[in-house]
């Protein structure tokens, strides 16, 4: 009686790790997904680029770098303030649509920010409509694809 106890645990043991595994092995295009659409979202790209442009942006048009960093704080603070926002989007159109209409936006944002002719305000400006128009992209909506792709795939 024993030994068949110890492979009904064995058996179970066994189920759980196949389980465990296949969930992962089903779940990695979306992980791998949301890490892209997180990587190419207005936090991850401005964060990691922002330095680079202090430099060149302030020497052409004559800023001081408060005054040019002023327009990252901008794109933060408005980020979070429509965050959510951006959560009642994506539950009502899904974060496809959602995702996919900021991340267009956010490319037409930085392009806003090429052309600008040198106007702090006009700056400052386009800074908050990529904060508004981009706020798709923020991890939020990455999360809740996550979040809802394991909920309905649970072992």
């Amino acid at each position: 009686m024993t030994q068949v106890d110890n492979s009904s645990e064995d058996l179970a043991t066994t189920s759980n790790a196949k389980l465990k595994s296949s969930e992962f092995q089903r779940g990695w295009k979306i992980l791998i997904a949301c890490i892209l659409g997180s990587a190419c979202g207005v936090m991850a790209i401005t964060f990691y680029t922002q330095s680079l442009y202090v430099g060149p942006v302030t020497e052409a048009f004559g800023w001081g770098r408060g005054q040019f960093l002023l327009s990252y704080t901008i794109l933060m603070l408005l980020g979070a303030a429509v965050v959510p926002l951006v959560g009642s989007l994506i539950e009502r159109f899904g974060p496809l649509k959602i995702a996919t209409f900021s991340l267009i936006g956010h490319a037409i944002g930085y392009c806003l920010l090429a052309i600008t002719p040198g106007s702090l305000i006009l700056w400052y400006l386009s800074f908050a409509f990529l904060a508004v128009i981009a706020a798709g992209s923020l991890p939020v909506t990455w999360m809740f694809v996550i979040h809802k792709w394991f909920f309905e795939h649970r072992g």
